[in-house]
């Protein structure tokens, strides 16, 4: 969706420069590997009854999840 000349983009619309997106695409696949990863340890700490590391582990969730969304970023988790 592009803009003709002399338009200026409507307020929803968003550009990401070419060089951006895959640095983006980089920036989501960290998030959603270190969510992974986390949700995992969550789950080993919960299933030891570690409940200081499962507090832990749900803290880095929930920042990774707020890191995503500042970032506008999409998440399946």
């Amino acid at each position: 969706m592009g803009t003709a000349e002399g338009q200026s983009p409507s307020k929803t619309q968003s550009f990401i420069p070419a060089e951006k997106e895959g640095e983006m695409g980089e920036f989501s696949s960290t998030i959603e590997n270190r969510l992974d990863q986390a949700y995992k340890n969550l789950h080993e700490a919960e299933s030891t009854g570690d409940q200081y590391l499962a507090d832990t582990f749900t803290a880095e969730i929930e920042d990774l999840h707020r890191l995503a969304t500042d970032n506008g970023v999409h998440i399946r988790h």
